[in-house]
């Protein structure tokens, strides 16, 4: 969560249901219709797509910086648990870590557990996981 000094400060506008080839173009768009804005940041599910570096140089090129989430969040979170593999797809990492999850807390992974966090604290190492991630990095 973003402290308040911050949300006070930044201004959300989500694209929703918008190809990939017009994201740009409707930020464009966004962007013209107010001079609010003084950084622009295009931010966006990174999934599995082909022209991913693509779309980040467009995205540059245009002046809009530039987010993205990893394909599968749950690799962060099974480095709570002292590993962080390599997959080949986001439902093999989901798979991996939902099967630690559950041998380490007897609990079934639910994606939109609130209260995974906690969990996590209790059983595994938030200190570890920041570590592999580091070297990992």
């Amino acid at each position: 969560m973003l402290p308040s000094e911050m949300r006070d400060k930044m201004n959300l506008r989500i694209i929703p249901k918008v190809k990939r080839s017009k994201l740009i173009e409707e930020a464009q768009k966004l962007i013209a219709l107010s001079s609010e804005y003084q950084e622009a940041w295009l931010v966006f599910d990174k999934d599995d797509f082909k022209d991913f570096d693509q779309l980040i140089k467009a995205a540059n090129d245009a002046g809009l910086k530039t987010g993205w989430s990893n394909p599968c969040f749950e690799i962060w979170l099974l480095a709570y648990f002292g590993e962080m593999g390599t997959f080949q797809s986001a439902k093999s990492c989901t798979t991996a870590f939902g099967k630690a999850f559950f041998k380490k807390s007897g609990r079934q992974y639910v994606k939109a557990d609130p209260g995974i966090y906690q969990t996590l604290l209790r059983y595994g190492d938030e200190n570890v996981a920041i570590d592999i991630a580091h070297r990992r990095y």
